[in-house]
């Protein structure tokens, strides 16, 4: 029943009407038991298996209602891919790459079931259509299947040897890359967000990666496959905080895309401008960084993981530029990624910002419920997890919680002991270490430890990129000298872009 009902909920008010029509259309006779379902579910939508299975057929345990939802999904499944509902899905009219494979993929069964009623000539037309337009779309993957299905087609010796089978080891080779490309781009997604890999150990794997997908683009050229490596240097080059190398390969993306209209998708466009965002912010031009995470907002897929990354750019610019009923705005836009998180890290970051606001607004029991949510981010044990911490304590010293700011540095104290912890974070630990001694007497500390705060900011500069959302050095500052810090933050951001 979960499946059926996770599946009915991304369906569009069009896409239920015609499912409908297609539940009704494929009936025969008797009580229709699937439509009934449906019905059933937009009532109430939190009905339980055992509780539909009694509604339909009087018994919880009924094996009819087990065929029926089997059959049931199937149809949703099949009103989906409906020509009607796929060119007409935000989705796939946002990311014409999965648009296209949808086209293809219908087309390549209708070649299969033409040769298979003797209708062989127009299979061989679908067919090479399909070839056509793979080749536009840069997708090696629908060419290969069509050109061994044309193959297979072929009577002709001469076809087969000069034509037909140079086209598919070259269609193969493509394949070959382009989907090691995208492999090593999901691969280093998946190391850097669901492991405790150090950074470093990242970073030397991608680079390796690079070389050899590098080296296989020499004896094979693929724009896919091209396009990833360039995907894999700017994460490479971000990783290494390397701003100048970052501008240089989204530019170097930009004009492949220009080369292969094909590749120009409204989502690969939408991360161009969520990647020219990242820089803006890391480099404090804020109102750049708004409009370009604006505009990339419109041009992804709201329920795309690249829609979540491009609204917390937006989310962080509006905060430190004193925005937070814009912050406010954006949080229902990523809502959804709570109820079904395509990453671990999401409901985590989610939840990290909205305590960031509650912080700001002086609500520091509303900002501890939100960080009691953001387990996942602990699991980066060299990046998230330092937020997190850090936020934790700043909110014990404003609640005079001594004791439990103790516990939570002995756990820092630990934890920094086993991972390569930056510099910063570093000192931060020890200012922390010194309010806890100093029995949170701020003054005290200032005196102590002005010096070092000084130092901090010369060497290593506050950045909104290091996993120190709200910068402790003017937060501790705000504190010693009796100043709000919320509004001493947005003056020192405001100070820093004039100069």
């Amino acid at each position: 029943m979960d499946r059926i009902r996770q599946l009915y909920q991304v369906f569009s008010k069009t896409e239920v009407r015609y499912l409908k029509q297609y539940l009704d259309a494929f009936h025969a006779k008797g009580a229709n038991k699937s439509l009934e379902l449906i019905e059933i579910l937009d009532k109430n939508p939190e009905i339980t298996n055992k509780e539909m299975a009694e509604r339909l057929y009087g018994n919880p345990k009924s094996k009819a209602f087990s065929m029926l939802k089997s059959r049931l999904y199937e149809r949703m499944l099949e009103t989906l891919t409906l020509s009607v509902n796929f060119q007409n899905n935000p989705a796939l009219k946002e990311d014409s790459t999965a648009y296209e494979s949808v086209s293809l993929s219908k087309m390549n069964t209708y070649g299969i079931m033409l040769n298979k009623r003797g209708l062989k000539n127009q299979s061989r037309e679908m067919f090479e259509k399909i070839i056509k337009d793979a080749d536009q779309t840069v997708l090696p993957e629908f060419n290969l299947s069509a050109l061994i299905s044309l193959r297979n087609l072929s009577n002709s010796f001469e076809e087969v040897e000069k034509n037909i089978n140079p086209k598919i080891a070259l269609a193969f080779e493509q394949y070959k890359i382009d989907a090691m490309g995208v492999g090593m781009m999901r691969t280093f997604i998946l190391h850097r967000g669901e492991t405790n890999h150090p950074v470093s150990e990242s970073l030397a794997r991608l680079k390796k990666d690079i070389k050899i997908l590098e080296d296989s683009l020499a004896k094979t050229y693929s724009p896919r496959a091209d396009y990833y490596r360039l995907q894999l240097y700017y994460s490479f080059y971000a990783f290494s905080k390397d701003m100048p190398s970052v501008r240089s390969v989204l530019q170097e993306i930009i004009e492949l895309v220009e080369r292969y209209p094909k590749l120009s998708t409204n989502n690969r466009k939408g991360i161009l401008l969520m990647r020219l965002s990242n820089i803006a912010l890391n480099q404090g031009n804020y109102e750049e960084a708004i409009e370009a995470s604006q505009k990339s907002m419109r041009m992804l897929y709201p329920k795309s993981p690249n829609y979540f990354s491009a609204t917390i750019l937006s989310i962080m610019a509006y905060t430190v530029t004193g925005r937070l009923s814009k912050v406010e705005e954006l949080f229902p836009k990523i809502e959804w990624f709570i109820k079904f998180p395509q990453s671990p890290q999401q409901t985590g970051q989610f939840h990290f910002f909205k305590a960031s606001k509650a912080y700001l607004e002086k609500d520091l029991k509303g900002a501890q419920r939100y960080l009691q949510h953001t387990n996942d981010l602990l699991k980066d044990k060299e990046g998230w997890n330092l937020a997190v911490r850090v936020m934790e304590m700043m909110i014990l010293i404003d609640l005079g919680e001594d004791d439990l700011l103790y516990n939570r540095l002995e756990s820092f104290r630990k934890h920094m002991s086993k991972y390569n912890i930056p510099p910063r974070i570093q000192t931060t630990y020890r200012l922390l270490l010194s309010i806890s001694r100093n029995a949170l007497n701020f003054k005290v500390v200032w005196e102590e430890c002005e010096e070092v705060v000084d130092e901090m900011r010369q060497t290593h500069p506050w950045s909104i990129h290091t996993y120190e959302f709200l910068p402790f050095d003017i937060w501790l500052e705000s504190k010693a000298k009796n100043m709000p810090f919320y509004p001493t933050l947005l003056q020192m951001v405001s100070a820093s872009k004039t100069e």
